[in-house]
């Protein structure tokens, strides 16, 4: 969760994107790892992670809460600054 919070702070800050777009990305980065998980236990043969819907849904809610705290702090520090 800690990861896609600093990507859901981040993403806004380099690219200026908007909420829907940030937690598309959230879903599709999460969806990658979790597909490459089991992309390695199938090919390896030895069951190494465990491939959860929920660890798709905690990453994007780490993210919308990293993007949340990004808005907070651009709207009432950096406003202040200028």
């Amino acid at each position: 969760m800690l990861l896609f919070f600093t990507l859901g702070f981040l993403l806004p800050i380099i690219f200026k994107t908007k909420l829907k777009t940030t937690i598309l990305v959230l879903l599709c980065v999460s969806i990658s790892i979790e597909l490459l998980q089991l992309s390695i236990d199938v090919l390896t043969g030895i069951p190494n992670r465990v491939v959860d819907i929920n660890d798709c849904i905690l990453n994007i809610i780490g993210g919308t809460i990293g993007f949340l705290t990004y808005i907070l702090i651009d709207k009432y520090f950096f406003s202040k600054l200028l």
